[in-house]
This record gives C-alpha cells, sequence and structure tokens, in this order.
C-alpha cells in the first residue's frame, strides 16, 4: 500500500519535521512512502530516492497517476494546489496552525479576502487537525469540511533521546530558544525579557528567519549581545536542549508546537506564551503555571524566574499521546477505514 505527502518543501521547521517522522513511521510500519515537494529545499536528513520535487503546474497531473491509498497534504499551500482533488476520499489536508490568529493580523479587506479563498479550498474536503484547538477554532470560523479529525504530531522518543547524548562542546550553563526568526515567534519579546532578568545563564538561539538582522540589533540596543549565541539552523537541535536549564517560547500563534514537546520529552524545564494553540493540550496542570501572558515580556519575565528558581518533575507518561507509533497508527486506521468505505 502506497502512502504519498505533499509538502510545499522540507525546510528545517515544524511542520516540515512531522512530514519526516510520519515517513519514517510508514517505512517502519512496512508502507510504501513517499514525499512530493514543489520547492526543491531539502534542509532534513532524508534518503532522496523518498523525495521527489516536481513543480506546481504538474503536481495534480503527477498524484492522478499514482496507485496511491492514502495522501496527506501539509499546510493551506497544498489545499490550495490540490483544491480540484478534495473530495477524492483517499486526500486529507492537515491543518498546522490557528487561522484565526493568523487572520486577525493581516488587514480588513486581505482578511475577508483569504477567509472566503479558505471555505473554498476546505469546504467538502477531509481534514485533519494538529491539535483540538484548531480543530475548534476551524468550527467557530464556520469553516465547513466533509470531515475533521484531530491527530497530534508524532514524535519519535528514541530518536530524540539519542541524538540528545551527542556531545555539544559548551561548558556554561544557558537557556535556549528554537525555531524560525520570524515575527511570529516574537523572539523580540525573549530578548527584552531576558535583559530585564539579565541571568547569569547565556542565550542560545537556535534557527534563521527574515528578523535576523532586526533581532542583532535589538540585542545590540538592550545590551545583552555578549551574552547571546545565535546558532542558526541546527540539523540536531536536541543536544542543546538537553543540556538547557530552560527552554522559552514566545509565540503569538501556534498549532502544536513541537519543540515544546521534544523540550518535555528530554526533560528540560518550558516557559511558552499561552498562545491560541494546542499549548494546553500539552502541558500538564502542574505546569501550566510557566505559561505567560502573549505579548507581555514582563510576564515571561517572571516566568523565566520562577521557573530558574523552581520546577516540577516532567512526567513522561502524560506525553505518550504524542509518540511516534500512536499517530500513525491513526493515520494507518484513516486509510483502512477510507479503503472499506471504497470497496463497500
Amino acid at each position: 500500500m502506497k502512502i504519498i505527502q505533499f509538502i510545499p518543501s522540507l525546510k528545517g521547521r515544524g511542520a516540515e519535521r512531522v512530514c519526516i517522522d510520519l515517513h519514517e513511521g510508514f517505512l517502519r510500519a512496512g508502507y510504501d512512502s513517499k514525499i512530493y515537494i514543489t520547492h526543491n529545499i531539502v534542509e532534513f536528513p532524508i534518503d532522496k530516492k523518498y523525495v521527489e520535487y516536481i513543480e506546481v503546474a504538474n503536481i495534480e497531473a503527477t498524484i492522478l497517476q499514482e496507485d496511491f491509498d492514502l495522501l496527506i497534504g501539509h499546510m493551506t499551500h497544498t489545499a490550495k494546489v490540490l483544491r480540484n482533488m478534495k473530495k477524492d476520499p483517499r486526500i486529507f489536508f492537515v491543518i498546522h496552525t490557528t487561522i484565526s490568529a493568523k487572520l486577525k493580523k493581516m488587514s480588513w479587506k486581505a482578511r475577508v479576502i483569504e477567509y472566503l479563498k479558505l471555505q473554498l479550498i476546505y469546504r467538502g474536503a477531509k481534514v485533519v487537525t494538529v491539535s483540538d484547538w484548531v480543530r475548534k477554532d476551524l468550527s467557530l470560523l464556520k469553516i465547513k469540511p466533509s470531515y475533521v479529525k484531530t491527530i497530534y504530531n508524532p514524535f519519535d522518543f528514541n530518536r530524540i533521546e539519542l541524538l540528545a547524548t551527542t556531545p555539544i562542546g559548551l561548558d556554561s550553563s544557558y537557556i535556549i530558544a528554537v525555531g524560525s526568526l520570524e515575527p511570529v515567534k516574537r523572539y523580540d519579546l525573549l530578548l527584552r525579557a531576558y535583559a530585564s532578568l539579565q541571568p547569569k545563564e547565556s542565550l542560545l538561539i537556535l534557527g534563521m528567519g527574515s528578523e535576523e538582522r532586526k533581532l542583532h540589533a535589538l540585542a545590540d540596543t538592550l545590551g545583552i549581545s555578549h551574552k547571546v549565541q545565535w546558532l542558526g539552523w541546527v540539523e540536531n537541535p536536541y543536544k542543546y536542549i538537553k543540556r538547557a536549564r530552560l527552554f522559552v517560547q514566545t509565540s503569538d500563534i501556534e498549532g502544536l508546537p513541537g519543540v515544546v514537546i521534544e523540550s518535555l520529552i528530554l526533560k528540560t524545564p518550558v516557559v511558552a506564551t499561552d498562545c491560541p494553540s494546542g499549548i494546553r493540550e500539552i502541558i500538564p496542570k502542574e505546569l501550566s503555571g510557566y505559561l505567560a501572558k502573549v505579548g507581555d515580556y514582563k510576564d515571561i519575565a517572571d516566568k523565566i524566574k520562577q521557573a530558574l528558581d523552581q520546577y516540577p518533575q516532567i512526567e513522561r507518561e502524560k506525553l505518550e499521546k504524542f509518540r511516534l507509533e500512536v499517530n500513525v497508527a491513526k493515520y494507518l486506521k484513516l486509510m483502512q477505514e477510507e479503503k472499506i468505505l471504497r470497496e463497500n
């Protein structure tokens, strides 16, 4: 049986990591797995025989020629490209982020146009949301797919733990943040919170993006450049996360923030903004006191100080719902259910 995933590229970001992990899970389960991309960028380690670059204009025709059993389209781009195929019962589109939060950041006119596009794209389609929050958001927006199911992003606990054992060559204590340097991630808040605290720990930032120069300049202005290390995109962030005193996320919006889950898997304390996302589906009740107000660097600073002073023990069993095997099985169940329906 053949499973295809379609994603714009395999850049070093969250949704792309999900795509790679699902691919590995499908292969382990004995399925034929393939990934189509329309931008020829591959930053994750993967055997290139499983990845095929196809121009956008040719993707629909190529897929129609494939004898596949399940197609998983990641991100809105893929749903737009395959909008004419959305009623194919074998195709599911994954929504990785909270749509309403993205719409709120647009001008009124742009918001209306984008909303109408989303209605056309997803109405009548089969959709997977990465958190219950994203699914609820879809419902509140009155976007009506023919089918919606929440399947959490999969995490390969064994791979993460193994990669975390790699030496890093850093002796000093540090706080870490990982993610693309884009406006939605609000690294400006992290820098301001860090500057207001002036902790003895240095600040390690892993990621690249459009805000890099602006953030470097802000660190200079705040007088903390000597304590901030910018490592760029790192293939193995786990070795740094494992040894950090604290992981901090300051985003305005997330779908299901994977690096928060990865940090908890590695038993690294987490401070995160309580943003529109699945964050409360990740953070156990006993750790919810370390969720900060969105857009409030002073509250972020307070939560960082609290976490550095004292942090409860992280109970790994509460993360089992994110395990790779659990969520790969849910996708395979979708495939089997659709196959039975078609045959009947």
